[in-house]
């Protein structure tokens, strides 16, 4: 099923994403012997907070750098209608920490988790937004190259930090109606020079 929901969407995608991955991470058994994970907040962020000199530390981010269009559904039309609009999302998903050991296994446990669980459904999304009760986003790797990756954190007030390219695809955002409402009736008026006025 396509991703569909109203101008919530894309946000509350986002916030749900990073509640699913703090919640499997707080409820994560680790194997015998390998010892616990290291305590880390996930958390989605802003461009602002991405794009600046605020610390970020022990965290793992998600950052939506870039939205486009889903080229099967651009300009789909249902009838008369103008159909949904459907999109991709393109995340980073970043690891804040001081020790490569943190780092790298916190990076690890994310990529794995992504690759097993990966897609959303309605349980995890949230009902304000208009999300179907049978919806679906797939979550999918990307391949962001080297010169892309250096735009990003170029544009960004901070030092590279080891990130993971990743798409959501397809979500699509869908305008919708008040209960109860009835379609616009629209009349077209044509004027015309030299009419000849008649007595009523």
């Amino acid at each position: 099923m396509l991703g569909m929901a109203n101008h919530l969407g894309i946000y509350s995608f986002s916030q749900s994403l990073a509640d699913f991955l703090g919640q499997s991470y707080a409820s994560f058994a680790p194997d015998p012997g390998t010892g616990p994970l290291p305590p880390v907040q996930f958390e989605a962020l802003s461009s602002s907070d991405f794009n600046s000199d605020k610390e970020v530390k022990d965290k793992v981010t998600l950052y939506l750098y870039r939205i486009t269009p889903n080229n099967q559904l651009r300009n789909v039309r249902v009838g008369q209608s103008v159909g949904a609009v459907g999109l991709n999302l393109h995340y980073l998903l970043t690891i804040w920490t001081d020790t490569i050991e943190y780092e790298q296994t916190m990076m690890g446990w994310a990529i794995r988790e992504l690759h097993y669980h990966s897609f959303l459904d309605r349980s995890s999304l949230p009902e304000k937004a208009g999300w179907p009760i049978d919806e679906s986003v797939s979550i999918v790797p990307e391949d962001l190259g080297t010169e892309e990756m250096s735009r990003v954190w170029d544009m960004a007030r901070r030092s590279y930090r080891l990130s993971y390219p990743f798409l959501a695809r397809i979500v699509r955002l869908v305008k919708t109606s008040p209960d109860g409402a009835t379609p616009t009736v629209a009349t077209r008026f044509i004027y015309a020079d030299n009419l000849v006025e008649r007595e009523p």
